[in-house]
């Protein structure tokens, strides 16, 4: 098979997994907007708020800067490209690390002010603990799969993208565990 042959199979693989990817999500959002009570929606907004943090503001534009750069040590060969990328990945590895326990730890130790700025009642915080668990989970999987993509190991992002997707979504399924009275919006 030839090399363009394979790059274009494994873009096509990586696009299909994320649109599919997109569609769990879109279905798991209208699902849920009918089995979660006001309360528990207002737990996910904060939840997605928590990744959007995660995933953008604590790898200071690091996971973007690999997937600019790799590609192109890589492609140079031989011991100082790699050694280049090896550098560039332990460090932004390190970066976002940090930075997603530094965020995780200050939601969690925050949880109940938070929970009566976002949800009206410090009943909450333990769910917004747990969302922020959640949060820190769904950072490091989307950084792993930011790095394989810059690695250009496609293949690899493609297959595990649904799989992770949907199991996902069966973790962040509400239990009915007894929750907080209901907020009322005056």
């Amino acid at each position: 098979m030839s090399h363009a042959a394979s790059v274009t199979r494994s873009a096509t693989s990586l696009l299909t997994s994320r649109l599919a990817v997109a569609g769990i999500a879109l279905l798991f959002l209208g699902v849920s907007a009918r089995l979660l009570t006001v309360e528990e929606m207002a737990v996910f907004a904060v939840y997605n708020t928590l990744c959007g943090l995660l995933t953008v503001v604590c790898s200071l534009g690091l996971l973007t800067t690999c997937l600019r750069l790799l590609p192109g040590f890589l492609a140079r060969g031989g011991g100082e490209g790699t050694r280049q990328a090896g550098r560039l990945l332990r460090f932004t590895i390190a970066v976002y690390v940090s930075g997603a326990l530094i965020a995780t730890l200050a939601a969690w130790s925050g949880a109940a002010p938070l929970a009566e700025l976002f949800l009206k009642d410090a009943a909450y915080a333990s769910d917004l603990r747990a969302a922020a668990l959640a949060a820190l989970a769904f950072g490091l999987y989307e950084a792993s799969q930011l790095l394989l993509s810059g690695l250009q190991r496609f293949g690899a992002v493609g297959r595990y993208n649904v799989a992770t997707a949907l199991s996902q979504r069966m973790i962040e399924m509400p239990g009915s565990t007894g929750s907080p009275p209901p907020i009322t919006f005056q």
